[in-house]
């Protein structure tokens, strides 16, 4: 299995085009061959932070 992880930050007046775009790329990398698990998520520390994680087998 291989996991990548990755983040972003987006700016206040960006972060909800930012995390539309994020959950959009999460569903259409659910469907690829391998994909185990893909998500996103919102750091608690920085609300301004999407957090990537996604496993590949």
């Amino acid at each position: 299995m291989i996991v990548v992880t990755g983040s972003v930050t987006a700016r206040p007046d960006s972060f909800d085009e930012v995390r539309r775009l994020s959950l959009e790329h999460v569903h259409r990398s659910r469907a690829e061959p391998g994909c185990i698990s893909h998500a996103v998520h919102i750091d608690c520390e920085n609300p301004l932070r999407l957090v990537f994680f996604r496993a590949m087998g």
